[in-house]
């Protein structure tokens, strides 16, 4: 069977589409309950309009990013599965590497190799894509309280610790991220150096001019003007 007519196939678009009205009723439920619980507080209706109206036109950059990212890996994996990832959890760095990840263990040398072997590569690379984030949110049920008393506990021990520590642990996550550009070729490593020049700039702008608005949509104008200069690093490196 073909790998895009399961991955774009009608069955798994309703599966997704469950799965993402049920997510869209817990943040339902918990608006209300968030609103009974304010008005039991006594807080102003005019300062929860605010706050409701605040944090829905902040929604907009990273829906914008999100929908990029969609664009990004439907050629790659349908639009269904990515569809239900970036909707519930997850990112366009992390699925797409663990898709990879998923396809080289699979013995393809890369993602479009795998589709294009047929739908049996499709099961394992979307259990890739699903398995991690999925422990890894079973453990912070479990363990999440316990480490953050810890952390608590070392910062006031030992001062600054904790903030260095959180800022190793962060540079070490990037890095596994970082590396597997390159290896993919001086177009991959050249957009990456450009997202990186956009990122800043953008960033020193919205400092030094106190554009704060702009500092919500950095990530997304960086996503698009980084496709946007991968096609231009494509030409010039042909």
């Amino acid at each position: 069977m073909d790998f895009f007519k399961v991955a774009n196939g009608s069955l798994l678009f309703v599966l997704v589409a469950a799965g993402i009205a049920y997510v869209m009723v817990q943040c339902v439920l918990f608006l209300r309950m968030a609103l009974k619980r304010g008005r039991e507080l006594g807080i102003d209706k005019k300062v929860i309009s605010d706050t409701i109206k605040s944090s829905a036109v902040f929604t907009i950059a990273p829906s914008i990013a999100v929908a990029l990212g969609l664009a990004a890996m439907a050629p790659s994996l349908g639009i269904p599965w990515p569809w239900f990832r970036l909707s519930v959890i997850g990112s366009v760095s992390y699925e797409l590497m663990a898709a990879n990840m998923a396809s080289s263990a699979l013995g393809f040398a890369k993602l479009g190799d795998a589709a294009a072997a047929g739908a049996e590569p499709l099961g394992a690379i979307m259990f890739a894509m699903t398995g991690g984030l999925a422990g890894a949110i079973i453990l912070d049920i479990v363990f999440i309280k316990k480490v953050d008393s810890l952390a608590v506990k070392l910062k006031a021990k030992a001062g600054d610790f904790g903030t260095v520590a959180i800022g190793v642990l962060f540079f070490a996550v990037l890095a596994v991220f970082v590396v597997p550009f390159f290896g993919q070729g001086l177009v991959a490593v050249a957009t990456f150096c450009t997202s990186i020049a956009l990122t800043l700039i953008l960033a020193v702008v919205a400092k030094k001019y106190r554009q704060a608005w702009l500092g919500n949509f950095i990530l997304a104008f960086s996503l698009i003007l980084s496709m946007c200069s991968a096609v231009l690093w494509t030409q010039l490196v042909k």
